[in-house]
């Protein structure tokens, strides 16, 4: 059985991000990590800018559309800035359980914002996560902070995934990409004056080593310009159970990433092994109960046909 191009990618894709915070990890201004995302979506919205222009591809928005894009950017803003900070704060680890948790903000995000009926087993999925989390908590757990960064920054993610699917069935991908990243460096440097100037306790490093802007460098190439882009492009075309299911997968490649490349095995307790296995649970079992939910429905909505008298 030959497997589709789109979903290879999607795999691919997913591997891909699990990288991540390994490199970020590895980046010196991490200790100010709205700075790493300056010049992420700062490098990325140039280079993207510059693709466009000589493909001579249109991509100039205008109005209610063009805020949209932007605003939307602003979310993966926030997205970036919490997952770094829960690296920082806490570990590689710490914040791949907190942004595993995505999908079940989605399934709560969609019906109280965007109409989406909820789904009755959503809340029994949610309580399990939610004991999962506290089981985390009450065990001998030393980055509460970072696992709550990356719990919220679970929930931009969320959004930005919402908006995201959305804005890729109206723009090509390239050009939802280049304003989410304009209106991320928009946003970002809004903060950076205002906590620089008002509420910085310490100077904030705003030059990056020459390592540090390798690894900036390759983080926008590979992540924030083709995977973020060609994510955008799959997800017009892969239904959302495959999506989802796939995209539950990041976490746990990133959390055996960890393991194998750094000494993080070390630092997990029982407790947080114990409620990382029940908090995956819920992430896996949502997909795969809505995926048997809409199926039912088909079925019960099929009208059959009598027979004859």
């Amino acid at each position: 059985m030959q497997i589709p191009k789109d979903h290879l990618k999607l795999h691919f894709i997913v591997v891909l991000n699990s990288f991540v915070p390994l490199i970020v990890n590895k980046i010196e201004l991490l200790k100010d990590a709205e700075v790493i995302v300056f010049y992420r979506t700062l490098t990325a919205f140039v280079l993207i800018s510059l693709f466009l222009y000589v493909k001579k591809e249109k991509f100039i928005q205008y109005g209610k559309e063009a805020l949209i894009l932007l605003a939307s950017g602003l979310l993966l803003a926030a997205y970036w800035s919490f997952l770094f900070l829960s690296i920082k704060v806490g570990s590689i680890s710490v914040a791949l359980v907190g942004m595993a948790t995505t999908s079940l903000w989605i399934s709560f995000i969609e019906p109280a914002f965007f109409g989406v009926k909820a789904k009755p087993f959503q809340s029994l999925i949610g309580i399990n996560a939610i004991i999962g989390i506290y089981v985390i908590f009450q065990s001998d757990f030393e980055y509460g902070n970072g696992l709550a960064f990356g719990l919220v920054g679970s929930f931009f993610s969320a959004m930005v995934t919402i908006i995201s699917s959305q804005l890729s069935k109206r723009h090509k991908p390239m050009v939802v990409t280049l304003y989410q990243m304009l209106g991320g460096w928009i946003g970002i440097t809004i903060f950076l004056l205002f906590h620089i100037n008002f509420f910085a306790a310490k100077p904030i490093n705003m030059i990056p080593s020459w390592n540090d802007a390798a690894l900036i460098l390759g983080l926008v190439m590979v992540f924030s310009i083709y995977a973020y882009t060609v994510f955008i492009e799959i997800i017009k075309t892969i239904p959302a159970f495959t999506v989802s299911l796939v995209s539950n997968l990041s976490p746990v490649y990133g959390i055996l990433f960890a393991i194998t490349f750094t000494e993080e095995a070390k630092t997990m307790s029982k407790g947080f092994m114990t409620g990382t296995i029940m908090l995956l649970f819920s992430v896996f079992a949502y997909p795969v109960l809505m995926y048997y939910f809409n199926k039912f429905q088909k079925t019960k909505d099929t009208p059959t046909t009598p027979l004859p008298e």
